[in-house]
C-alpha cells in the first residue's frame, strides 16, 4: 500500500495557484550571465513559477548569438516567455535600427520584448508604432518606467501608466526606490503608502504593472503585506523557490533573518523578525484568478490543483 510522503500535508494546506499562462501573480526572472546548465536546474525545479526570463545585457558581453539561442530554446523547452532587456532596446533605439531590432527579436524565437526609453526621447507616436510592430509580429510589450519618472510625484506617476496602458503595452516595468534594505519599518511605510496609491489610482488595470526591484527582501514584504497577486520584475533564479512558496501561502520565517544577512553592504540587526509577532498578511491573499481572454483556455484551472 502507497503510504503518504511527508511533503502531502504541506500540499493540501497550499493555496491555489492559476496555471500559465496568467496575467497576475507573474515572476520575471532577470538572468545576469547564468551558465545554460545553471538555468536548466532552475527550469527544471521551478519553471511553473517562472512567466518571463529577461536576459540581461551581459549576454552580450561574452558570448556568441548561438549561446543565447540555447538559452531561449530552454525556455521554450520549459514554456517560459524569453525576452531581452531593456539595454537592447535603448541602444537599437539610439542608433535609429527600431524596426530592424524588432524584427530580429520575432525571428530570434523570444516571445516579448523590453521598451526602454531612460531619455525619455520617444513621443507618444513612436512608443505606439512600437507597440503595433510588435504586436504585429506575436510579441508581448513590456514598458520600462524610466526611473526619473517613476520617482516622481504619484500624479505623474499615474498618468505615465495610463498613457503607457492606453498605447497599448502588455505590461508596464515601475522601477522600486531602494531602500536601507527593505527592512527598515519607516522607509517601508512610506512606500507601503506610495505603491498603494499607485495601485488605487491604476484601478482595475493593476495587474498589468510589474514591480520592479533587485532587493530579495523587498520582494518577499511586497508579497507578504500587498498581496500574491502582484507581479515582481528582476528576481534572482535563486529566489524563485522561494517567492513561489511565499505566493502558495507557505511562509518560511527564516527568510526574514537570512536574507538580511546577505543583502551586500548591510549591517544585519540581530533579530529583524519577533517570532511572537508575525508580519502581516496581506488581505488580498487569495488565488489568482484573472484570465487573459486572448490566450484561449489554457489558462483555465488545471484539474490537478489543490482544492
Amino acid at each position: 500500500m502507497d503510504s503518504a510522503h511527508w511533503t502531502d500535508w504541506i500540499r493540501q494546506s497550499l493555496r491555489e495557484r492559476v496555471g500559465k499562462p496568467r496575467i497576475a501573480g507573474l515572476t520575471v526572472v532577470l538572468d545576469d550571465g547564468i551558465t545554460s546548465a545553471g538555468m536548466r536546474d532552475c527550469l527544471q525545479a521551478a519553471a511553473e513559477g517562472i512567466d518571463f526570463w529577461l536576459l540581461s545585457g551581459c549576454h552580450a558581453v561574452m558570448h556568441s548569438p548561438e549561446w543565447v539561442m540555447d538559452k531561449v530554446s530552454l525556455c521554450q523547452e520549459y514554456g517560459v516567455l524569453a525576452c531581452p532587456s531593456g539595454r537592447a532596446f535603448a541602444a537599437a533605439l539610439n542608433q535609429d535600427a527600431l524596426p530592424a531590432y524588432i524584427q530580429s527579436v520575432a525571428e530570434g524565437g523570444l516571445r516579448a520584448l523590453v521598451m526602454a526609453d531612460e531619455s525619455e526621447r520617444m513621443s507618444a507616436r513612436q512608443r505606439r508604432d512600437v507597440v503595433r510592430r510588435a504586436h504585429a509580429l506575436g510579441l508581448l510589450v513590456l514598458s520600462q518606467m524610466p526611473r526619473r519618472a517613476a520617482s516622481a510625484n504619484m500624479d505623474t506617476v499615474i498618468r505615465y501608466l495610463h498613457g503607457d496602458l492606453q498605447a497599448g503595452v502588455d505590461y508596464i516595468l515601475l522601477p522600486l526606490q531602494l531602500g536601507p534594505w527593505g527592512t527598515d519599518d519607516l522607509w517601508w511605510g512610506r512606500q507601503k503608502r506610495r505603491l498603494t496609491n499607485i495601485l488605487e489610482g491604476v484601478g482595475p488595470l493593476q495587474n498589468r504593472l510589474i514591480l520592479k526591484t533587485p532587493c530579495r527582501l523587498l520582494q518577499f514584504r511586497l508579497l507578504t503585506e500587498l498581496g500574491t497577486k502582484l507581479n515582481l520584475g528582476d528576481v534572482a533564479p535563486e529566489s524563485v523557490i522561494v517567492l513561489e512558496g511565499l505566493r502558495r501561502g507557505v511562509d518560511p520565517e527564516w527568510v526574514w533573518v537570512k536574507e538580511a544577512a546577505d543583502e551586500p553592504g548591510v549591517e544585519p540587526t540581530p533579530s529583524p523578525v519577533d517570532a511572537s509577532s508575525p508580519r502581516p498578511r496581506a488581505d488580498n491573499a487569495g488565488p489568482v484568478i484573472w484570465l487573459d481572454g486572448r490566450r484561449g483556455s489554457s489558462g483555465r484551472r488545471r484539474r490537478d490543483a489543490p482544492s
